[in-house]
């Protein structure tokens, strides 16, 4: 029997487990996963883990807007607003 597992991150499908007996051999949907293409992991779970260490680089802010606003004590201070472009 074969069994295919999605890989997701922010629920976005980022690659696909398949298991080949008791290998689980992973395979890129988005293009920025393709290093871990054809790997082999003992479970599912552990290709899930190569994944979300790889998303803090996929899911990287590409740009980040400065905010500037005035309290009480009329000090301007700028607050970081990230935004994400997971395109």
């Amino acid at each position: 029997m074969f069994f295919v597992h999605l890989i997701e991150i922010d629920a976005t499908v980022v690659g696909i487990v398949a298991q080949e007996g008791k290998a689980y051999r992973f395979y890129a949907v988005k293009s920025f996963f393709r290093q871990l293409e054809d790997r082999v992991f003992d479970n599912a779970e552990s290709a899930r883990i190569a994944a979300l260490e790889l998303s803090p680089l996929y899911l990287r802010p590409s740009s980040a807007l400065i905010r500037v606003e005035r309290f009480n004590d009329g000090i301007p201070r700028q607050w970081p607003t990230l935004v994400f472009d997971n395109a």
